[in-house]
């Protein structure tokens, strides 16, 4: 006869009740359903958990919506590379060529989807819309089908605007939907009752997806793989079943690493911060959201540190059975990240502290409801991202309207056909922790067919790449990194000069000879060259 632990409370219709079979913890029968859950229609309980899904998804596009440029570093580069895969695949003698099989890329079908509905001007914040949406429905989606409260999935749609989505590193944030899914398709042990070649397709297509999100996905997503099939124990006959269908996935990567190694692009350590340190430090707190300066952000972790305890403190005589053990799981494996690797691997930056925020929100699923009244829970919770947001939005208005001033006057003048340098001289901004104006000036390369001095052809992890690795500069080396290098004579291999900083560098620039001031004053403006060094 098997026998139930049985748990009754009322904390709402999307909390976990479950029956547990004392001595295997695996789910049974005899789950005993409060009389508010009875009494509550199915459709209702749907419409609930989806209506805020949907006041999320608001939420999280917000800031977007509000601005024209986003102070997101990558964002303009990355978009741009849609137009060089437009010019690389409709002109054979076109010095761009397209890496089909490389790994890193699934982004950039959101980007040329983005293109293709909004057109060039808008494709950049319609992408990463839609990207944030994918966050918020994917997250939803999971909590849904794991039984989890919609209170944490709103509390963990903060961490939406964290530090490696200001890097605009946006390959690596696809893949927190693609990995919401791999979650879904491995986490069951119940697959063995499924067909084997089913089981192994869909665990084939879960990992080409991670290998197209980002290759540390595909690397975090199999280790969590491994880890959950032990701890949970999963039978036999199911995880090598899923192992042979993500074999050829990881062969795949394999070859491309040896690629890219041979090309050069070794995994060398080139930084790295000790242990300790990270824990006693602000590393942990600086790197959960990491975007904005200010009280936002504090204040917003210190709200979500006093939810996560009082849930923990309510459950706290029935934590472990029902709090979401593969969930959790996933939280320690993307802590352990986040501490122990390190913080530059070769080309990658910030290898370890990506993590931190994607551990918090894996944390916040896997906790059990905080026990007050479902619908004032979730409203609080809501209450909370939507403050996030709007305050968001109001801090990237303020900075289009201020450290953005000129520059939409100073794209738009470029002419098609023509070639752009663009100087950075104001690095730092008041209103952000990571400088997001270095790469602004590859919209020009968005909006209109401009070569840029420095673009991410140039990378080897691109989409787009030039076919000649070893491109001839005749302008003094790595002025995009350091603009104060610049000397007179590299005006003249451009057609135009965009140039950012204060009032000095704009002074002192347009009393330059050579440079006819083309656009109005400004933190950005734009100068022509009088003459070129080839004419």
């Amino acid at each position: 006869m098997t026998r139930c632990i049985v748990y009754r409370y009322n904390n709402g219709p999307d909390d976990r009740r479950e029956s547990y079979n004392r001595g295997t913890g695996t789910a049974g029968p005899c789950a005993i359903f409060t009389d508010k859950m009875k009494s509550m229609p199915i459709w209702d309980l749907v419409k609930t958990r989806w209506f805020a899904a949907a006041i999320c998804c608001i939420c999280v596009s917000l800031p977007f919506l509000r601005v024209g440029f986003p102070p997101i570093l990558d964002l303009a580069q990355q978009t741009a590379q849609i137009r060089l895969f437009g010019e690389a695949v409709s002109d054979s003698s076109s010095p761009y060529r397209v890496q089909w099989l490389a790994p890193n890329k699934l982004s950039y079908l959101v980007l040329g989807l983005s293109w293709a509905i909004a057109g060039a001007a808008h494709a950049a914040r319609l992408a990463m819309v839609i990207i944030a949406v994918s966050w918020v429905a994917s997250l939803h989606w999971l909590a849904g089908r794991r039984r989890l409260p919609a209170a944490g999935v709103a509390l963990a749609c903060v961490f939406f605007f964290n530090h490696f989505v200001y890097l605009g590193f946006l390959n690596f944030t696809v893949g927190v939907p693609v990995f919401a899914l791999w979650f879904v398709l491995t986490a069951d042990p119940a697959a063995e009752t499924a067909r084997g070649w089913r089981v192994a397709l869909s665990a084939l297509a879960g990992a080409l997806l991670l290998y197209s999100a980002h290759m540390m996905w595909l690397a975090a997503g199999t280790i969590w793989f491994a880890l959950n099939s032990v701890i949970q124990r999963h039978p036999v006959r199911t995880t090598v079943v899923r192992v042979l269908g993500t074999a050829p996935v990881i062969a795949l990567a394999a070859a491309q690493y040896v690629e890219m190694s041979q090309g050069g692009w070794g995994f060398q350590i080139k930084s790295n911060i000790p242990v300790l340190q990270r824990l006693t430090g602000l590393y942990l707190p600086g790197h959960a959201l990491g975007g904005v300066r200010g009280w936002l952000e504090p204040a917003v972790l210190l709200v979500v540190a006093l939810w996560t305890a009082t849930a923990l403190w309510h459950n706290r005589k029935r934590l472990r059975s029902v709090a979401d053990k593969p969930m959790l799981t996933a939280a320690m494996l993307f802590f352990a990240f986040g501490l122990l690797l390190p913080s530059t691997l070769g080309y990658t930056l910030f290898f370890a502290s990506r993590w931190i925020p994607v551990a918090c929100v894996f944390f916040i699923l896997a906790l059990p409801a905080v026990r007050i009244n479902f619908v004032a829970r979730t409203a609080l919770a809501t209450i909370l991202l939507a403050a996030f947001c709007v305050t968001t939005a109001c801090i990237w208005w303020k900075f289009n309207q201020v450290e953005m001033s000129g520059f939409d006057r100073a794209i738009r003048r470029i002419e098609p056909g023509t070639s752009l340098l663009g100087l950075d001289f104001n690095r730092e901004s008041p209103r952000m922790k990571l400088p997001p104006y270095f790469q602004m000036f590859a919209y020009a390369q968005v909006f209109e067919d401009v070569d840029l001095n420095w673009s991410f052809a140039e990378s080897r992890t691109s989409l787009v790449v030039f076919r000649n690795e070893f491109l001839d500069k005749p302008w003094t080396a790595a002025i995009q990194w350091f603009p104060d290098r610049v000397r007179s004579e590299d005006f003249g291999y451009f057609d135009y000069v965009l140039i950012h900083g204060g009032a000095d560098v704009q002074e002192r620039y347009s009393r330059l000879g050579g440079l006819i001031p083309a656009s109005g004053p400004g933190r950005w403006r734009l100068f022509k060259v009088e003459r070129r060094a080839n004419d």
